[in-house]
């Protein structure tokens, strides 16, 4: 097996600055990363909490087959459905698109 012959050889005094300068640079970039990712952090928080205060809208009730239902509060208030955004009550007075939808489980709807 061949023996590797390497000699470290010692820096300058300048080589020592330079590098040192570097570190520093660097880690005043990562600390001012960090206080950005911070700040994202508490503003995502707060945003999330805003979110939360956002009043729930509650989703329409109809009759369906001599059943009363309602779609779910957490139910989208636009549905895509046959190619076209529908709301909630645009749904409700179409037969054969509840026909569909309800006939299928959808777990947009909730029985009272």
């Amino acid at each position: 097996m061949a023996e590797n012959k390497i000699q470290a050889t010692p820096l300058t005094e300048e080589q020592l600055k330079k590098r040192e300068e570097a570190l520093v640079a660097g880690e005043a970039k990562l600390k001012e990363a960090q206080e950005a990712l911070k700040q994202e952090k508490k503003d995502f928080a707060e945003s999330k909490k805003g979110a939360k205060a956002e009043k729930v809208v509650p989703g329409e009730k109809f009759e369906f087959q001599g059943m009363n239902k309602k779609f779910r509060d957490t139910a989208p208030k636009s549905i895509r459905y046959d190619g076209k955004a529908w709301t909630q009550a645009e749904l409700i007075k179409d037969q054969d698109a509840m026909n569909d939808l309800v006939s299928s489980n959808s777990n947009l709807f909730e029985n009272l």
